[in-house]
């Protein structure tokens, strides 16, 4: 829908330019003005979610967009009701053209829709998920992973979850004992800050859930130095489909000083801010 309606807005926002220089017409100025609003915003939107799927930004963004849907079938109804001829036709062809997007848009979603969401009818059993659903597969390893966590830990023993299953945390009602709460992208100037907070308390738990490599991205890959600090220190106890637990091994070396003033603040740098890599 974006790839039609915005090069649609911008081609309107320059016939409406037109317009206002010739006649100074001022229902084409208020016309273009509101254009130009509900396209600078829904861009602006949709660009947060760029190149990543950002759900919240394309949702918002999305409404921009059926906005412009409207607006240029509403530019051909007015374009088509001006064509001579019997009323009758006249106006049962604007019906057609105009709606024909909308019909068309639907029946595409349509396709494309696997009903997800209406799986989402399992209830979590956790305490602290108390109304929260999801498909049968993820529950059960929900569920399971966060029984195994609250079964085997102190209420205040840290655990410490990569790549990104952050919910953990917040289920089991355990802490971080680092900074980082996910690790989607490779980020080498935040690790040895991880590295130090892992040895300072080390977590007696490691949630490894390889569900969560996404997009051919592997964190053993891309997060190396992390994932040989736990290799070389933990050892596979559990396993829940699609995730591992970890347990640290007895007798693991720590060495809380090889990494000093690893937590300090980073100073900004221009790369902090362009893209690179696909990494916003």
């Amino acid at each position: 829908l974006p790839v039609v309606v915005y090069p649609f807005a911008l081609a309107a926002l320059a016939v409406l330019a037109v317009q206002f220089h010739r006649s100074k017409s001022a229902a084409a100025a208020r016309e273009g003005h509101a254009l130009l609003a509900i396209s600078a915003v829904g861009l602006l939107m949709l660009l947060q979610a760029w190149p990543r799927a950002d759900v919240t930004h394309i949702l918002f963004g999305m409404q921009p967009a059926f906005i412009l849907l409207a607006y240029g079938s509403f530019c051909c109804w007015r374009v088509l009701k001006r064509i001579p001829g019997p009323r009758w036709m006249v106006n049962a062809a604007s019906v057609i053209v105009t709606l024909a997007p909308e019909a068309a848009l639907t029946w595409n979603g349509y396709q494309r829709t696997d009903w997800e969401y209406l799986n989402y009818n399992v209830a979590l059993r956790s305490d602290r998920a108390r109304g929260v659903f999801a498909g049968e597969q993820d529950a059960r390893r929900i569920d399971s992973v966060t029984r195994y966590i609250i079964d085997h830990t102190a209420p205040d023993e840290p655990i410490f979850v990569v790549p990104w299953a952050a919910g953990f945390y917040f289920l089991a009602d355990r802490p971080n004992p680092t900074r980082t709460d996910f690790m989607l992208f490779e980020d080498p100037e935040s690790y040895p800050c991880v590295l130090s907070k892992l040895d300072e308390h080390p977590p007696t738990y490691v949630i490894y859930g390889y569900t969560w490599d996404v997009d051919g991205r592997h964190f053993r890959d891309y997060a190396r130095p992390l994932d040989e600090y736990i290799r070389t220190r933990y050892a596979v106890e559990a396993g829940v489909d699609g995730y591992e637990v970890w347990k640290r091994i007895d007798g693991a070396v720590r060495t809380p000083n090889a990494w000093p003033g690893a937590c300090q603040p980073r100073r900004p740098r221009l790369r902090d801010f362009v893209p690179t890599g696909g990494t916003p």
